[in-house]
């Protein structure tokens, strides 16, 4: 038997409406839509037993990713073969892989080699995965950058939360 990782998302597409007689402000489904958009995944774990720098996590407790402000090769995890990865903007600045700092405003840009694939604003996640062939990690990178979304040397570095199943 297997664990598995079950990610699931609902997106509700939503339109503020401003009354032109009055100052009334309403927020509706979006009519473009008109629907909920959801998906649902599950992912077999079939080996958990790496390190908790690699996965994210180990013993129940988190192992934070420093998010330099000064790189573009922060690897998330050395892992070659993931299964699914989850990437979340703590919106805390890095203190230890045990610790978080103070909160600080800044997006948290993950990159596929050198090119950027997402911005993370605090609490925003970042999901993928590949039960066929895997996803080598040594290729995904994190940054800490301002945002407007530039690079800043002086930005302080966010930490990351991840969840990494192999």
């Amino acid at each position: 038997m297997y664990d598995k990782v079950k990610m699931s998302m609902i997106i509700e597409p939503r339109e503020v409406l401003i009354g032109e007689e009055t100052t009334e402000t309403r927020t509706i489904l979006a009519n473009e839509i008109n629907t909920f958009i959801g998906a649902e995944c599950l992912t077999e774990v079939t080996n958990y037993s790496q390190s908790a720098a690699d996965q994210g996590y180990k013993d129940r407790e988190p192992y934070y990713l420093e998010a330099p402000d000064d790189v573009n090769t922060a690897q998330i995890s050395s892992l070659t073969d993931a299964r699914s990865i989850v990437i979340i903007n703590s919106g805390c600045t890095y203190e230890s892989s045990t610790e978080l700092g103070d909160s600080i405003c800044k997006l948290l840009k993950i990159m596929v080699g050198t090119e950027p694939v997402a911005y993370l604003p605090t609490n925003g996640i970042w999901y993928t995965k590949d039960d066929i062939t895997g996803i080598d990690c040594t290729d995904i990178h994190i940054r800490t950058v301002d945002t407007d979304k530039t690079d800043n040397t002086n930005a302080g570095s966010l930490a990351a939360i991840r969840l990494i199943c192999k």
